[in-house]
């Protein structure tokens, strides 16, 4: 096995962008975050860039990371690539508060991990990724969508700590540092409200843009405004603005143990591309 650092997102992508396009919805967080860093985000650390090769040359796994969050691993079909892969990144002093992936190929990487480091682990949200080609429109309630902004700003920074604490507990990333990125997207125009008469009653966002596609995240509605069909419109009406644009897919992520919101994402044409896991290193 041989492991592989590189410097630069380019430099990354050059060898290993191919084999990940075969997969660009199961790699979508990894393309997001390289066109993250493209365009100056993460600057404060340099990302972790490594490549497994087999004894041929041949690209069997990426591990990728841009300090000091989660490391995030792709699908693989050799299992013996995680024991090189989890002794270089110590060999390289890479820290990391868990990592994400695939379900069966993140669990492999963090036994590897514990073997290497000595660490605990402990399983986190288990997870789903979608794709959609082509959306499916559901019955539409009252209202319409537009862009959030700037006065918009409370009330985002609001229901982006609600859906945090809600959909992710275990997210280990400073909730300072995750409404900073809301007040963000609302910046540059990703970050989106469904309103019914005067009143906001759901949020989406932009993120984590592919070569083909853009990733749909952060969705929530505020308890007593469920149920009432806002996100499956909100969602169908931005998917079909990035397909309008251009875009082949638009992409997300799901709580697998929340049966209501893959049905809602289903029924506008989502379909499940490969279920995840998020690993956490308890130290």
């Amino acid at each position: 096995m041989d492991v592989v650092f590189d410097s630069s997102v380019e430099a990354f992508l050059s060898h290993a962008g191919a084999t990940l396009m075969r997969d660009e919805a199961a790699n979508s967080l990894i393309f997001g975050l390289c066109d993250d860093l493209r365009r100056g985000r993460y600057a404060k650390h340099a990302p972790v860039l490594a490549r497994v090769n087999d004894s041929r040359g041949r690209l069997l796994t990426v591990a990728f990371q841009t300090p000091p969050h989660n490391l995030v691993v792709s699908f693989c079909e050799d299992s013996s690539a995680w024991p090189a892969l989890a002794t270089a990144l110590a060999n390289a002093k890479v820290t990391a508060p868990g990592a994400l992936g695939p379900a069966r190929e993140v669990v492999e990487f963090a036994d590897a991990w514990k073997n290497e480091t000595g660490t605990q682990l402990r399983m986190g949200l288990a997870s789903r990724i979608h794709q959609l080609s082509k959306v499916l429109w559901p019955a539409q309630p009252g209202g319409e969508m537009r862009n959030a902004t700037t006065t918009d700003l409370e009330l985002v920074r609001d229901w982006t700590v609600r859906f945090m604490q809600e959909s992710v507990p275990d997210e280990v990333v400073p909730i300072e540092e995750i409404v900073r990125t809301a007040e963000q997207r609302v910046a540059e125009g990703k970050l989106f409200l469904w309103i019914d008469g005067d009143s906001p009653v759901c949020m989406a966002q932009l993120t984590g843009q592919t070569p083909n596609g853009i990733r749909i995240s952060g969705v929530y509605t505020p308890p007593d405004r469920r149920r009432k069909g806002f996100a499956s419109a909100l969602v169908a009406h931005l998917s079909q603005r990035q397909l309008d644009e251009g875009r082949r897919f638009c992409f997300l992520y799901t709580d697998a143990e929340n049966p209501v919101s893959n049905r809602i994402y289903q029924r506008i044409g989502y379909r499940e591309v490969c279920e995840c896991r998020h690993v956490l290193f308890d130290g």
